[in-house]
């Protein structure tokens, strides 16, 4: 699944790529959260914000959810965790803290500089500019594979 989705073509085939996979990334991310003993919970990252990889799964599994396959991840939870509202402003700063931290070193993204700044409500198309910028970089933490230098 992770080598058919390539961030080297163009931004809207990234995006279907992403959507080809719904289920299968969907399944993975969850069962990450799943396994309390998975060692990615732990394992640093050196981000500030993003202290684990862990960190870095919880918010690729939102911004896919709500940015590349139209879902409402707070339907389930509602009553359990927060209003709607609460939760969506909640990942919102989440998604404007790890864009920040992207800026840290990667100064020129100006999907990240959006996001940054807007959280959630940044335009759809910087959201995706922005997980097609991350991809090359996160998918070694999820497929344990080693990790290359940004």
């Amino acid at each position: 699944m992770f080598a058919y989705i390539r961030a080297d073509k163009s931004t809207p085939d990234f995006i279907q790529d992403l959507r080809d996979n719904k289920t299968h990334l969907l399944s993975y991310l969850n069962e990450i959260f799943e396994d309390k003993d998975n060692p990615i919970h732990e394992e640093p990252y050196g981000m500030k914000q993003l202290r684990t990889k862990y960190d870095i799964v919880r918010y690729l599994d939102k911004s896919l959810q709500l940015h590349v396959f139209g879902m409402d991840p707070y339907l389930e939870d509602r009553d359990s965790i927060g209003s709607h509202e609460e939760m969506a402003e909640i990942d919102s700063h989440w998604m404007s803290w790890v864009a920040s931290e992207w800026l840290e070193k990667h100064s020129y993204s100006e999907a990240a500089k959006d996001v940054a700044l807007l959280g959630a409500e940044s335009a759809l198309h910087q959201h995706h500019r922005l997980l097609q910028e991350m991809w090359p970089t996160f998918v070694p933490l999820l497929t344990g594979r080693s990790e290359k230098k940004s």
